[in-house]
């Protein structure tokens, strides 16, 4: 099953995000669908986290994504997704501020969420796997010294700014943002 995951992307999309020149086609070559792991589960928050066995991030589940996994016969409830291959879409690269609401980013805190990534997706299909060991042994991206160095040129503005550039060039804001997940 870890053969399944797609290969080590992580790491090099939220790089190619923040390099001084980001991929033109950013959407295309990196927003693709993405088989990870998930590896915690942070269900009060509609949060999980997900791997890709090199590196893991944590993943915002919105309202659009609970209901398509709610419809799939396999999904029993978040905390059931502990360790299991998922397929995610329609994805892209947020904050956890923008992600998660803002009267709970203390708990997330608390929880183990880093800040400042994370992901939101809009559909998330099950693979199977549940309860398999951890694929790798995967990082915090958020703690990576050159994720560090390169986040280190934007203060919280510009960085939002180039999210929504390059991943949403024909938008003025990303999809989560003003909206909370769940």
């Amino acid at each position: 099953m870890s053969s399944s995951l797609s290969s080590t992307w992580i790491k090099s999309s939220v790089l190619n995000l923040l390099s001084d020149e980001p991929k033109n086609n950013f959407r295309t070559q990196v927003l693709t669908r993405k088989t990870v792991q998930v590896t915690r589960i942070f269900s009060e928050l509609n949060v999980i986290e997900i791997s890709d066995k090199s590196f893991h991030i944590a993943l915002a589940l919105n309202s659009a994504t609970m209901k398509h996994l709610e419809d799939q016969d396999a999904f029993s409830s978040l905390d059931g997704l502990r360790n299991s291959v998922v397929k995610i879409q329609n994805w892209h690269i947020s904050t956890v501020a923008q992600c998660i609401d803002a009267k709970n980013i203390k708990k997330a805190v608390q929880l183990g969420i880093t800040m400042p990534f994370a992901l939101q997706c809009d559909k998330m299909e099950l693979l199977g796997a549940e309860d398999c060991i951890i694929f790798g042994e995967p990082t915090d991206i958020n703690q990576n010294s050159e994720i560090r160095r390169s986040l280190s040129k934007f203060n919280y503005a510009s960085m939002m700014q180039r999210f929504v550039t390059v991943q949403f060039p024909d938008e003025y804001s990303l999809p989560n943002a003003g909206k909370f997940c769940l």
